[in-house]
């Protein structure tokens, strides 16, 4: 268990640490604009092939 949290804490680390220094590139109107499109695809797909399941 001491071996998993010290591995999450590391990740997240390392992941703040790389936000951080993208901080200004993620603020910036155009790339935001990007992401917020390719996400709200990313869920209309999701929703669809959830809607599609046979399940």
């Amino acid at each position: 268990m001491t071996i998993h949290f010290s591995m999450g804490i590391i990740w997240f680390s390392f992941i703040a640490l790389a936000l951080g220094k993208v901080r200004h590139l993620i603020s910036d109107g155009k790339l935001k604009k990007k992401l917020e499109a390719l996400s709200g695809v990313v869920f209309i797909g999701l929703g669809l092939k959830m809607a599609l399941a046979k399940n």
